[in-house]
């Protein structure tokens, strides 16, 4: 019987994309977690595409929850992904409008996963971010593509520049590959802990063994990083531990 990461696989490399098998794995590490710790609600992605990661949040999506899938184009492949979920919603608008046109009557801060995968410019990536921070549930996550493609340097110039200027509940509490995944201030140390300790486990149980990082603390930016590694080549699973050793002690962090 195949595992997790088997079937996930499976879906998502039937959909035409860009997602990459790291980011894929760590998307289904996360979704994992909030299925493991019975912590529902809707999911949705903007910028859809095809559906290559969107497939990944099908997949996870109960059966109760529902799934909202926002492209200004209809480049998504419909059969494929009814196949998966059927009830999904396609909404053909800009995210930004999400909330006023496909979002009515519903009570605000539900989603437990929302996907930032657009334009990437810095004003669709404020606006989703803007359109998150009342979306998202108390134990969701927020994933933002391309943090680290040096072809979008504005995804991540967005995110800081709302951190900073924004009065926002939104914290970054992991990084890596080539996304930024933030969470509630309320819920950051929790998370905080999933990435040093499950998050770690669940990608070695998948086949991607990452190297974790944090080299410093700082209310208004702490987080973990990481990196696909070697598993032959493997020093350290910890960068620096010798220097940064009291990063990496997980009863630092809530349960």
């Amino acid at each position: 019987m195949p595992g997790v990461w088997e079937t996930v696989q499976k879906d998502y490399e039937n959909f035409e994309g860009m997602l990459g098998s790291l980011d894929a794995a760590v998307m289904t590490a996360v979704l994992e977690y909030q299925n493991n710790n019975n912590i529902e609600g809707p999911l949705t992605e903007f910028g859809v595409y095809k559906g290559r990661s969107a497939a990944i949040l099908a997949r996870f999506a109960r059966k109760d929850e529902e799934l909202h899938l926002v492209d200004v184009a209809a480049y998504l492949e419909k059969e494929k992904m009814a196949k998966i979920k059927p009830d999904f919603h396609f909404h053909q608008i800009d995210s930004a409008l999400f909330i006023k046109k496909a979002f009515k009557g519903y009570k605000k801060s539900v989603f437990r996963f929302v996907h930032s995968d657009g334009s990437h410019t810095f004003d669709n990536v404020y606006k989703d971010l803007k359109v998150t921070e009342k979306i998202l549930s108390p134990e969701g996550v927020f994933v933002i593509d391309d943090y680290f493609n040096p072809h979008y340097p504005q995804v991540p110039a967005a995110l800081n520049w709302y951190l900073a200027k924004q009065r926002t509940s939104l914290r970054v509490f992991l990084l890596g590959s080539n996304k930024c995944y933030l969470c509630r201030a309320k819920n950051h140390s929790r998370m905080m802990r999933f990435a040093l300790t499950q998050f770690r486990e669940t990608m070695e149980s998948y086949g991607f063994p990452v190297q974790m990082s944090k080299t410093d603390a700082n209310p208004a930016f702490d987080c973990f990083s990481f990196r696909g590694i070697n598993q032959d080549k493997l020093k350290d699973e910890f960068y620096g531990e010798h220097l940064y050793k009291g990063f990496y002690n997980p009863d630092k962090y809530d349960r």
